[in-house]
């Protein structure tokens, strides 16, 4: 079962789909990375 929400802020400023703060993906994938979650859509510019 996959759990689904919105992503309410974008702080990767040199991704593709983070455009004013506000992430523009069609949809994204979230890992746990050490005490974190990483978004792992992030696509450089």
């Amino acid at each position: 079962m996959k759990d689904e929400g919105l992503v309410s802020m974008c702080s990767a400023g040199q991704c593709v789909y983070n455009q004013q703060d506000q992430c523009h993906a069609e949809a994204i994938q979230v890992a746990v990375h050490e005490d974190h979650a990483d978004c792992e859509t992030f696509s450089p510019e």
